[in-house]
């Protein structure tokens, strides 16, 4: 179980499509919140004025546009920060494709089974969501080491030897210091 609920916001204008997408969610028996508006001037709003759901589920066609325009604010899946599923009644290969080009992560044609599935397909799509931006950002780190290291390596390496030449010089001058006292007693 987890520790506060996964918070969905589900995009749809069919009211029969969102009770059987919230009656699967509240059946699979995790913790989820769903929050429900009806078209995108509603998402945006939303979005604006709460803190980022975890997953948006989001109808291909609403009244004001089209879901694939949520992915379309951005321009690049990563600065959206928010997984998106595209839900459609009318699958077609070119909407599909449309759809993962810009940046869903999953295309979901509409049926009763697909309703009963959403919350293991959403589950999927949150850990594969997981995985890319760890991966992201194990990639920024390698990256900004790689920027870093040249500019840093050098120094680090001058700074070392220097002090380990300091340290051989003191050590020197040490040594020097106590044979010239013993050679005297």
């Amino acid at each position: 179980m987890r520790d506060k609920p996964v918070v969905v916001l589900l995009v749809e204008d069919e009211e029969a499509h969102v009770e059987l997408v919230k009656k699967a969610f509240v059946k699979s028996g995790s913790e989820w919140e769903i929050n429900h508006v009806s078209n995108l001037e509603d998402t945006f709003k939303w979005l604006n004025e709460n803190d980022p759901p975890s997953l948006i589920i989001a109808d291909h066609l609403l009244p004001d546009g089209s879901g694939i325009d949520l992915l379309g604010k951005a321009k690049r899946p990563e600065d959206v920060g928010i997984p998106v599923i595209i839900l459609t009644g009318h699958g077609t290969e070119e909407l599909a494709v449309r759809s993962l080009k810009s940046g869903a992560m999953d295309y979901v044609v509409k049926s009763t089974e697909r309703f009963e599935e959403m919350p293991w397909i959403a589950e999927r799509v949150l850990r594969e969501w997981k995985n890319i931006t760890e991966l992201r950002e194990k990639d920024r780190e390698l990256k900004e080491a790689k920027e870093y290291s040249p500019r840093y390596l050098p120094r680090c390496l001058i700074r070392y030897v220097s002090s380990i030449s300091m340290a051989s010089e003191e050590n020197l001058e040490t040594y020097l210091e106590r044979s010239r006292l013993e050679t005297w007693t």
